[in-house]
């Protein structure tokens, strides 16, 4: 592997913070990006579970709506109050 320094994080994860160097193994680079259609048929090949496929514990977000706890739920979930769309948040 080579070493290269990644930035740090302030908040977040504790393996984010400080900045620190770390060896990265190496790994494989497509020459063009993987469409959904072969990400698809690379997961049911091979059984690989992204948080999207697996989706995430209800007993760790019980204030959350089962409905919202998957890949994507809350961007697309319209607000219940109306909102100005010409103004962010």
């Amino acid at each position: 592997g080579e070493e290269r320094e990644i930035p740090g994080a302030r908040s977040n994860y504790p393996e984010e913070k400080p900045a620190h160097r770390v060896t990265v193994d190496g790994f494989w680079l497509d020459a063009t990006e993987v469409t959904n259609r072969q990400f698809m048929a690379f997961t049911k090949a091979t059984g690989y579970q992204t948080q999207a496929e697996s989706g995430w514990d209800p007993k760790e977000f019980p204030l959350a709506p089962a409905d919202q706890l998957k890949a994507g739920a809350l961007c697309f979930t319209p607000p219940p109050q109306a909102v100005e769309l010409w103004r962010p948040g």
